[in-house]
Formats: C-alpha cells, sequence, structure tokens
C-alpha cells in the first residue's frame, strides 16, 4: 500500500476532494461542459496560440548518493513504499531493469479511488534522472481509455557535501490554452488536481528522503 505516514492529515484532505470531484457528477459534468467546448473551440478555429502545459515541482536534499536515489526512483514495482496513492506497479514484459520503452501499469489509491494507468519510461540515466509518460487510465487493471495525460520526472544533481538533490515534476498537456484554465476550476474543498499533486509531491519527497537515509544509516 501506498504510505502516507509523513502527513496524512493533509493527504487525507486531497483524498476527500478528489472523491468529491469525481464522484460528485455535478463537479464533473460541469468541468467538462468548459473544457470541452473550450477545446473545440481552439481546434475548429485552428487557434494558433502555444498549447499550454499545467506542471507542478517539489524538491529536497537527501543524505545518500545519486546512484542509490536513481536505484529507489526508478523501482516502480515498489514506489508504493513512499508515494501516498501509488500502490505499485506491474512490469508490461516483466524485465526488472528500467530502460527507455519500458512500460508498466501503475496501480494507485485515492480513498474510494482506484484506477491504473499504462505508462512507459522516457528517460532512465542512473544518477540522473528518470522520467515516464502516462498514456492510458481506467478502472483496475483495465487502463483503457488512450491519450495523452501527464508526465511524471525526477532530476538528481550532486550536493558538494556528498548528497543528492531531487527534484520531482508532474506535467499534464500540452493542450489549448483555453482549456487549462476550464481543468484549473475543477475543484473541491478548496483544492483543484493542481494542489492535490503538489501535495502528493511533497509528501513522496518527504517519505522518499526518510527511507533513504535509514538505509544508508543501516
Amino acid at each position: 500500500m501506498g504510505n502516507d505516514e509523513w502527513d496524512g492529515v493533509s493527504w487525507r484532505e486531497a483524498e476527500l476532494a478528489a472523491e468529491k470531484m469525481v464522484l460528485r457528477p455535478y463537479l464533473a459534468l460541469t468541468t467538462l461542459g468548459r473544457a470541452v467546448p473550450a477545446g473545440l473551440r481552439a481546434i475548429l478555429s485552428k487557434d494558433k496560440s502555444r498549447p499550454q502545459t499545467i506542471s507542478v515541482s517539489d524538491e529536497i536534499v537527501i543524505a545518500a548518493p545519486p546512484e542509490a536515489v536513481y536505484a529507489r526512483i526508478s523501482d516502480v514495482k515498489n514506489m508504493g513504499s513512499v508515494s501516498p496513492e501509488n500502490t505499485g506497479a506491474t512490469l508490461r514484459l516483466g524485465d526488472d531493469s528500467p530502460y527507455v520503452g519500458m512500460e508498466f501499469d501503475g496501480h494507485n489509491k485515492r480513498g474510494r479511488l482506484t484506477w491504473t494507468t499504462r505508462c512507459k519510461v522516457i528517460s532512465a540515466e542512473p544518477g540522473v534522472g528518470f522520467a515516464f509518460k502516462v498514456r492510458a487510465i481506467g478502472p483496475p487493471g483495465k487502463p483503457i481509455l488512450r491519450f495523452p495525460i501527464a508526465t511524471w520526472a525526477y532530476r538528481l544533481a550532486p550536493t558538494a557535501d556528498g548528497a543528492t538533490l531531487v527534484t520531482e515534476t508532474w506535467s499534464i498537456g500540452p493542450w489549448p490554452d483555453a482549456v487549462i484554465p476550464a481543468l484549473d476550476r475543477f475543484a473541491a474543498n478548496g483544492l483543484n488536481g493542481r494542489e492535490i499533486q503538489r501535495r502528493n509531491l511533497h509528501i513522496t519527497l518527504q517519505n522518499l528522503k526518510r527511507v533513504l537515509e535509514a538505509d544508508t544509516v543501516c
């Protein structure tokens, strides 16, 4: 299961907001009613504005070498040990060594919400960084809805004292400029998707630090 021990209160707030946004049809339909027409208008009018991306980042310094950090973040099967929402992953070809082009299904849970995503690794540089794109989503075990959903990326930089600066970034898009404001208004309990992911990243990095620094002491 995902580990949310570092900040269970703030993550529970995020879970409740996510449940309300998905399980209350009015909120979902209102957002679709704004985003879909905006996207169609942009396509039909051949909108020449630059597509926009929503992005959230956080960073932390971990007292462990970049190679050790990379080994942990690229082990997608065990990401649930530090993530508040991910519960693990299933490799599509059963190959444990991360490589560009590797596909896996990520299993996720936010409160009563459970889902699976189909992901593809786009960067795998030991000691430098790891990234993957989420290309499909659906109910548990069935990521059947295919479209460019999100990108998750970790960048690693050694510090002067032998530690590692870890930057985690979540981004969605690029989408037509008119769609982004509608998605940002998709919120519940004062939280939108951007704020929920900001908490997700912060908790993940704090847990990653705790786990890796405990391993270093041992």
